[in-house]
């Protein structure tokens, strides 16, 4: 598929050319240097640059640019998912970290830390201003490519729960590279965990792709950037909780909500299948 070719194309020969030649790439500031940082945002962005690539490859600019900011400004998104969106940027990410803390308990974890209230208190203040997600580049670098472009397009082929955990699976594959590279936050990580975590976060993002009509930014960008934000403040940190939280809330989603996620929802809300090829 020329979508993934050119993604893994991106983030991957970035990644390699850095473990290749860290000099060159990284240089004597480290991963925090601006060198690093422009290879790193270039990687980052690969799904999304790949999504646009193709959709103006094959639509031109005007209808390919329309195409994607109609995923932003859906007509088919009910304006209660809209308020709600704009809620849930200041409490999703407490909410994730309420599921964390949970899950840890449930399972016999040990003491969770102190709660760091002074990074708390930032978070309504980071979305608001919308630093967190200029700050960041995943939402934006990654969900287009995810969720505007691969998702529908998949869901057409497989179905809804098929897509989505095909996508997670995907997900977790191309962040491999940044597991190699020391000072990361996943250098620490279980993969095994995080590729769980990816694949349940898929699947609510899929669900909520679903709900607002096929809306990307607020089913990826705002819901991926209330992760990396519940991650930032500092609570739990990434650790196997966090994963088990985010894929046991996808559960409750289906369990509770599972009837929704089919085709012809989709193409109800979404409209008609994206004609491009992928």
């Amino acid at each position: 598929m020329a979508f993934l070719a050119i993604t893994f194309a991106i983030t991957y020969g970035v990644g390699v050319l850095a473990f290749l030649f860290p000099n060159v790439m990284i240089g004597e500031n480290g991963l925090s240097g601006p060198r690093a940082q422009a290879f790193f945002f270039l990687a980052v962005y690969g799904p999304t640059l790949a999504g646009l690539i193709l959709i103006v490859s094959h639509h031109g600019w005007r209808r390919g640019l329309a195409d994607v900011f109609a995923g932003v400004v859906a007509p088919r998104t009910p304006l209660t998912w809209v308020i709600w969106a704009v809620i849930a940027l200041a409490v999703m990410p407490l909410g994730w970290l309420m599921v964390d803390a949970l899950a840890h308990i449930g399972l016999g974890g040990g003491p969770i830390g102190p709660l760091n209230v002074a990074a708390i208190a930032t978070v309504p203040v980071l979305f608001v201003t919308t630093l967190a997600l200029i700050a960041d580049p995943g939402p934006i670098g990654e969900e287009y490519g995810w969720r505007g472009y691969l998702l529908p397009r998949l869901i057409v082929l497989l179905g809804p729960l098929r897509a989505s955990i095909l996508i997670g699976i995907i997900w977790g594959i191309w962040h491999l590279p940044v597991f190699f590279f020391p000072g990361t936050n996943q250098a620490s990580a279980s993969y095994a965990f995080m590729m769980a975590n990816w694949i349940g976060s898929s699947i609510l993002m899929t669900w909520i792709f679903i709900r607002t009509g096929g809306n990307w930014f607020l089913s990826g960008v705002i819901v991926h950037a209330s992760l990396n934000t519940s991650l930032a403040i500092g609570i739990l940190g990434i650790d196997p909780l966090y994963a088990l939280g985010s894929l046991f809330l996808a559960s409750v989603v289906l369990l509770w909500r599972g009837p929704d996620l089919d085709l012809a929802l989709m193409r109800d809300r979404a409209g008609p299948a994206p004609s491009d090829g992928t």
